[in-house]
Parts: C-alpha cells; structure tokens; sequence
C-alpha cells in the first residue's frame, strides 16, 4: 500500500483554490500566515513538487495533478517518494558514485529505475562518449527533466521483472532500501553486467556488518560480495540529508570475472 499523508481542511481549501498544471502549482494569491503555508508546502512537497524562486510556483517532474487532486478530493496525498521508495541520488553523492565507476570512453552504462537520472548525469559528466540505457515507469517525464541527457529510457513498472542480458560494461544505481530490496536489486542488475564490466550501487549498510548479521539473505549477500573482492566504502548517516532521509548507507563497486575458454 502506498504511503499517505491526512491533509488538514485547511489545507485542502488552499489546494482546491490553487492553480494547477502539467508541471506546477501557484497557490492563490493571499498572503498566507506562515503556519499555514508550512502545512500546505508539506502535503506539496509530499506529492513531489518543489518551490521554484523564478517560476514563482511549486514545480514537479511528473503531472501533480493526479495526486493533488485526490488530496482535494479524499483529504489525503500520496507521499510519493516514500510510497517508490524514491529518495533520489544528491549531486555530491552521484559524483562520488560516478568517480567510483569511472567510466571509459564508448562504454555502454545501465541506470535501473532511473528516477531522476541523477547518477547517469554523473557518469556523463566524467566522460561524455559513453551510452547511457535507464528504465523508469514514467519515460516522458524523465526526458522532459533531463533533456541534456542522451539517453535510451525505457518504460517498466518493475525492474526486476526486465529480463537481463550481459551486454552492459558498467551499473551504477540506486535502489529501494526497504526489506532487503537493495540486496535484489542488486543481484538482479548484475545479471545484466558483462565479464569483465563493473556495478557500484548505493546501499544501505545492513548487510555490510559482521557478515550480514542474522538474516540469511544479508550472509549469503555478504558471502558474494567477500567472494568478488568487492570495494565497500562507507558513507555514514548523512549521504541523504539534503533529500530528507537519515539513513546508513554504502558504496559497493564489484567487478565481473572476465569469461574463461575452455
């Protein structure tokens, strides 16, 4: 079930007064008291707008009209970021993926559930020739946000239902955390590495201490990463703090084994 948050009356009056788009909302034209607006921002920050200075309105990445809509209507919003598990890569910490990955010229590199293609950016930054493929179940709205971004999107709902194939020469993600899921992920997206090609992946820190601790899935996750001499590097409590998430995570780069002949 996805996440929900009750939005106040009062609020709902501000909502249903708002002028709402494709892409952004502006709030009636009174002066709201600051209590007010704090709720209101809240219940727009949940469905995933953000206030723009020049624009002077809250803007979104996909069509908030649907959410906010059902606010009105039913008196609570989607929190959308929590209900995806949506708690996107910040800038500083997609460069210090994309320096870990360090991409080679002409390389083929794969973003699973793109988001907000902040880590693909990243990797575009260091090297600009490589090919950049992602899967998001809202294509559309990733091209309208990253127009710089050259790039193959395509549409799923899931990316663990995709059916993988070994041609990618570099992974680099962020998954959802949320029971173990960054684990599937994980074992999931390295399917579609190629011998000899590398993944670096965000994850939460659980699984890294003491062997995984007492779940099976996090030992034998352990295990796999201990077998491949994988890289793990520590990013602490904070690496999401600017997103809204307090959260102990870390940086894992594995390489595959280049294909043995006969």
């Amino acid at each position: 079930m996805a996440a929900s948050l009750t939005v106040p009356t009062e609020v709902l009056d501000i909502l249903s007064r708002s002028t709402i788009t494709i892409d952004r909302l502006v709030l009636p034209p009174e002066q709201l008291d600051r209590a007010l607006y704090e709720k209101v921002n809240k219940a727009i920050l949940a469905a995933g707008g953000k206030w723009d200075k020049k624009a002077k309105a809250h803007l979104f990445d996909r069509d908030p009209r649907e959410a906010l809509g059902l606010a009105v209507e039913t008196g609570s919003v989607v929190n959308r970021k929590q209900a995806l598990q949506a708690f996107y890569t910040p800038v500083e910490l997609a460069d210090r993926v994309a320096a870990l990955a360090d991409p080679k010229p002409s390389e083929r590199v794969l973003e699973p559930s793109i988001g907000e293609g902040a880590l693909a950016l990243a990797v575009t930054r260091r090297e600009d020739s490589v090919s950049i493929v992602g899967y998001d179940r809202d294509v559309g709205a990733v091209l309208r946000a990253k127009d710089a971004l050259l790039c193959s999107v395509i549409s799923v709902i899931d990316f663990l239902d995709v059916a993988p194939e070994p041609t990618f020469d570099l992974v680099v993600m962020n998954p959802p955390f949320t029971k173990d899921q960054d684990i599937d992920h994980v074992m999931h997206a390295w399917k579609f590495v190629r011998p000899g090609g590398r993944l670096v992946s965000i994850m939460s820190a659980t699984w890294s201490h003491r062997g995984g601790g007492r779940f099976k899935k996090r030992q034998q996750f352990s295990a796999f990463v201990e077998g491949l001499k994988g890289e793990v590097v520590d990013l602490g409590g904070d690496a999401f703090k600017s997103v809204g998430a307090s959260v102990y995570t870390v940086m894992l780069r594995l390489t595959k084994p280049e294909a043995t002949t006969p």
